[in-house]
């Protein structure tokens, strides 16, 4: 008598089987895992553009950079974030508006703002696809808190429409606090 080697067909169809079924429980978190990784990485790209802003004004006569291309040309910030950038799946951009200085006197003084009114934002990342590189938009204003932002997305992003994470309702609601409330 012979003897063979190898495996059936119905091991190996057994094998396969549970190699797809490991695969179908794992694909979604790792998916969920990315999409994490990209938000964190938006807000830190957002607390970086607050942290070039501070720096630019101080070596700038406490004026702002007024467009992210004017802090990456005076190297305050990498290549990475000139307008029409993304970051791991995210869209980073926005403008700064110079206002007059109340009381600025003559020649037309002018201060760049943040943002108009606070709990708004001058700087906004918005996934590039809504739900496969992130679920959220985030903004930075002049009191250099992150809020959640969905109103305003920046060129190339997706529009977040009114999706927040649970527990908040509002556009300005700072990330990790709760609606309503200042943090």
């Amino acid at each position: 008598m012979k003897k063979q080697q190898g495996f059936t067909l119905i091991e190996l169809l057994i094998v396969v089987a549970i190699i797809a079924i490991i695969a179908a429980i794992a694909v979604p978190n790792l998916l969920s895992a990315r999409m994490a990784a990209n938000e964190t990485s938006a807000v830190g790209g957002l607390r970086a553009i607050g942290s070039a802003q501070v720096s630019y004004s101080i070596a700038n006569n406490q004026l702002y950079a007024e467009n992210l291309d004017d802090l990456v040309s005076t190297n305050f910030l990498d290549g990475r974030f000139a307008t029409g950038g993304n970051i791991n799946g995210y869209v980073l951009g926005g403008t700064v508006t110079r206002l007059p200085i109340p009381g600025g006197g003559t020649g037309g003084a002018q201060v760049a703002a943040f943002s108009a009114a606070p709990g708004m934002a001058s700087y906004v990342a918005g996934p590039i696809t809504l739900n496969t590189t992130g679920r959220y938009c985030y903004g930075i204003g002049a009191d250099m808190t992150i809020r959640f932002m969905n109103a305003a997305t920046p060129t190339g992003a997706m529009s977040c429409g009114s999706q927040y994470p649970s527990g908040i309702t509002a556009d300005g609601t700072p990330v990790g606090g709760k609606s309503g409330t200042a943090s």
